[in-house]
């Protein structure tokens, strides 16, 4: 549901349940990996030569 929750907009069906069933609380792996996964994509949009 965080990873669903995450990607929709705030006031989804998404949101809901995570509000409703889980407090509003998100699940912190979920979140971890989808924090890891973003330094990779703002890694992959350096140009080429800021690697050097």
């Amino acid at each position: 549901m965080t990873l669903f929750a995450h990607t929709a907009e705030p006031d989804s069906l998404f949101a809901k349940v995570l509000g409703k069933l889980y407090d509003g609380e998100r699940d912190a792996r979920t979140e971890h990996l989808l924090e890891k996964q973003g330094s990779r994509h703002a890694e992959s949009n350096v140009p080429e030569t800021a690697h050097q």
